[in-house]
């Protein structure tokens, strides 16, 4: 499988440089973007894709007992989406076939971290990350670190998705976006972006993500980074940004905590955010 064939339904919009790329988190598709579009296309233009095992993205077969979905082509092996680093592949080979250098990427939960291993392997085409509701480990550690989950959550997380996954996506979606203001008419999409995922795939995806540890790859990114999180995100607690702020770029990175509930600033606290990436934008030439 290509990396290029890990994304799909790519747009540009807008003029302006730097491009603004957008990469969207699990589960979902570039539609979490909408309502911040209508302004950072004023200025910017807007890089926009959907994963290809989510939301408009998704469409793969089921896999069988092995692992290996059906496909024209003779079949997929699900360790192409078991990685963090394969993805961080594909977004540096989507930026260069389309020739995009020193672009400010906003890459929410798990690309968050897609885009810091991608600005590792090529940092030429980035001079902005922000991080928006981003975790390098999920997992609490015996060193001090602070994840959020306990292995046995984490474990019981998985066994939920993989027994029953559409069960799993009710009770998963309203604690995740927050159900209040704007959130709350975007719960029922977000469920039905969620179970277009193949199960398998979605397994698949959700182990890499909830038991990466990318907490030495926090300590090679060098480009500079904003980090933004909501004060009560149920999935990434508040000292996972402070640590975030600690380790990147040798702690000159800057966390932005906006004061409100779920993992979705960009759906909850939509003018807030917007002002923390002007300033971003203004800064970034």
């Amino acid at each position: 499988m290509k990396m290029v064939d890990l994304i799909a339904n790519v747009r540009l919009i807008g003029e302006g440089e730097p491009t603004v790329v957008l990469a969207h988190g699990y589960g979902i598709d570039q539609s979490t973007w909408d309502l911040l579009l209508p302004h950072l296309s004023r200025s910017h233009r807007l890089l926009l894709f959907d994963w290809n095992f989510a939301g408009a993205g998704s469409g793969i077969a089921d896999a069988d007992e092995h692992g290996i979905v059906d496909t024209d082509e003779g079949g997929l092996d699900l360790s192409s989406w078991s990685s963090l680093s394969a993805l961080a592949e594909a977004v540096v080979a989507l930026m260069e076939r389309l020739q995009v250098r020193g672009a400010i990427l906003v890459g929410h939960s798990m690309s968050a971290m897609i885009g810091c291993i991608a600005s590792t392997r090529n940092p030429r085409l980035f001079s902005h990350l922000v991080l928006l509701s981003a975790s390098p480990r999920y997992l609490n550690s015996g060193d001090g670190y602070e994840g959020g989950f306990e292995m046995t959550n984490v474990e019981q997380l998985l066994s939920n998705i993989k027994s029953d996954f559409h069960s799993w996506i009710d009770n998963f979606i309203p604690l995740a976006v927050g159900i209040t203001g704007a959130a709350a008419t975007m719960v029922d999409k977000f469920k039905a972006s969620f179970r277009s995922m193949k199960p398998a795939i979605a397994y698949t995806v959700a182990r890499a993500v909830f038991l990466c540890d990318l907490r030495d790859i926090v300590d090679e990114v060098e480009t500079p980074t904003t980090i933004i999180q909501t004060s009560n995100d149920f999935v990434v607690p508040v000292a996972v940004g402070r640590y975030l702020q600690r380790r990147i770029n040798k702690g000159q990175a800057t966390l932005e905590i906006i004061d409100g509930d779920g993992h979705f600033p960009q759906l909850v606290a939509v003018p807030e955010l917007l002002q923390i990436l002007d300033r971003v934008l203004q800064h970034v030439v």
